[in-house]
């Protein structure tokens, strides 16, 4: 019973540690592509980031 009960503590404080960051204001135009951008956009530079899932990447 009290390895349940500790199992559960843990995951609890495991989940409560990997809450998302909230984005800036200035992130709202940012948009992930895969496709190649329209003619229209202008190349501003590369931006590299995280989902941040740690266990799977």
């Amino acid at each position: 019973m009290h390895v349940i009960k500790l199992t559960s503590i843990a995951a609890m404080v495991l989940c409560a540690g990997c809450s998302a960051v909230k984005a800036v204001p200035e992130a709202k135009t940012v948009f992930l592509v895969e496709d190649k951008p329209a003619q229209s956009c202008q190349y501003l530079g590369e931006a590299i980031g995280s989902q941040g899932q740690l266990p799977i990447g």
